[in-house]
């Protein structure tokens, strides 16, 4: 359902979290990593409580010399 490097979200909502790895034992897992804070956080998901998000762009900071 969802490709490594993906960015989804919980269907309740969260934080956007990238794919690292999804089941292919048909459990239909996927496995998820983001920040808190500065912490990275990792835990599997069932597929279904997930869905396809656009990530956010980059923040370009402007810095006068």
């Amino acid at each position: 359902m969802f490709e490594i490097g993906e960015v989804v979200q919980l269907k309740s909502g969260g934080p956007p979290m990238t794919v690292t790895q999804v089941s292919k034992d048909g459990e239909d897992v996927t496995r998820c990593i983001w920040f808190a804070g500065t912490k990275t956080t990792e835990q599997a998901f069932k597929s279904v409580l997930l869905m396809k998000v656009e990530p956010e762009p980059a923040r370009v900071v402007k810095v006068d010399l």
